[in-house]
């Protein structure tokens, strides 16, 4: 898929760093996005919020205290983040948030599995709630296994350059799963 210009003119905003960050970043400007460097902002169309869950311990060893972190790292933070970006978005007309989410190795914790079912309970709740004029922001999520390769940090790039964008205009609440490709779904359900 050729992503040149489609988000010719939009202010994008990539609330994360490291290698998947880079590569979200490299993928909304080569789409035409400008990416907003500071939080002083006076206009923004693309929020991408990326959460990695820190791993925690088997169930049966977790305290409250490692909910609390887990939680507060990846709902509580998620939630601030959006809340803060939703005056910015209807500002400038409307726009998108993308949520990214990693599960990567931690795909059988139910901790970050839990984690993970609720950030995709905020990404459709803020969907439904700012989709609708005057607010006009889609809310659509990715969940990925992990992106460990150039190639895979790409693909989520790209795909989030495309969520944004108006190509996706009929999607608002969804969560699309992204599984690495060095490893198949059927090889998880194998092993």
């Amino acid at each position: 898929m050729n992503i040149q210009t489609i988000l010719a003119g939009q202010v994008a905003r990539i609330d994360g760093s490291g290698p998947l960050a880079d590569a979200i970043t490299d993928a909304l400007e080569r789409s035409g996005a400008y990416i907003a460097r500071g939080v002083n902002q006076d206009r923004l169309n693309i929020l991408v919020t990326l959460i990695e869950p820190i791993p925690s311990a088997p169930l049966s060893q977790l305290d409250i205290s490692d909910y609390d972190r887990a939680f507060d790292r990846t709902m509580a933070s998620l939630y601030a983040a959006l809340h803060a970006a939703v005056p910015l978005i209807k500002a400038s007309g409307g726009g998108s948030i993308v949520t990214v989410m990693t599960v990567g190795r931690s795909m059988d914790d139910p901790l970050t599995l839990g984690l993970a079912d609720g950030v995709e309970s905020i990404t459709a709740g803020f969907a439904s709630t700012f989709a609708v004029a005057p607010d006009a922001i889609r809310t659509n999520g990715i969940r990925i296994g992990g992106a460990t390769s150039a190639d895979e940090r790409r693909a989520v790039g790209e795909t989030v350059a495309v969520l944004a964008s108006d190509q996706s205009s009929y999607m608002n609440g969804m969560t699309v799963p992204l599984h690495s490709p060095a490893r198949p779904i059927a090889e998880r359900t194998a092993s």
